[in-house]
């Protein structure tokens, strides 16, 4: 039972991460970045190298297909709506949160580093990324 929890609940499958990504670290923010480019390559090489698998030995293209990038592609769709959620969800935070200390000057909050720009940048990143990766799943196998 408790692995159906695990399975169906987004938050206690990825609770590692949300506490890493909000540690507000900016090499954290830069590791995301290149894991979600890392992702989006690696699914479509698999891709490409099933589809020629396909061609040359079935059974081979069959098993690349089931083993690697069917759980490739599946884990790049999950960590992509996670980073799509944390980015967006953390800038609207720090956006908020600024907007009440220029209001209130009487709060006296410690000045963390301010990854705003950054936040936006990896939720828009993420969004790219699952586009072009659900592009690619579908336009990649009509060209070749």
């Amino acid at each position: 039972m408790k692995f159906l929890h695990w399975l169906f609940s987004f938050t206690s499958r990825h609770i590692a991460d949300i506490n890493r990504y909000e540690k507000d670290k900016l090499a954290t923010r830069i590791i995301v970045i290149i894991l979600d480019l890392f992702l989006l390559f690696a699914s479509l090489a698999l891709e490409i190298w099933c589809i020629n698998l396909f061609n040359d030995k079935f059974l081979f293209g069959v098993l690349e297909l089931i083993f690697l990038l069917i759980p490739i592609s599946l884990a790049s769709l999950d960590t992509y709506t996670l980073y799509i959620y944390l980015g967006f969800k953390s800038f609207a935070s720090k956006k908020i949160d600024s907007a009440i200390n220029d209001l209130d000057s009487s709060i006296n909050e410690q000045n963390t580093k301010n990854n705003r720009g950054l936040d936006l940048f990896v939720g828009i990143l993420s969004i790219l990324c699952l586009a072009l990766l659900v592009a690619g799943l579908f336009i990649i196998p009509s060209i070749i």
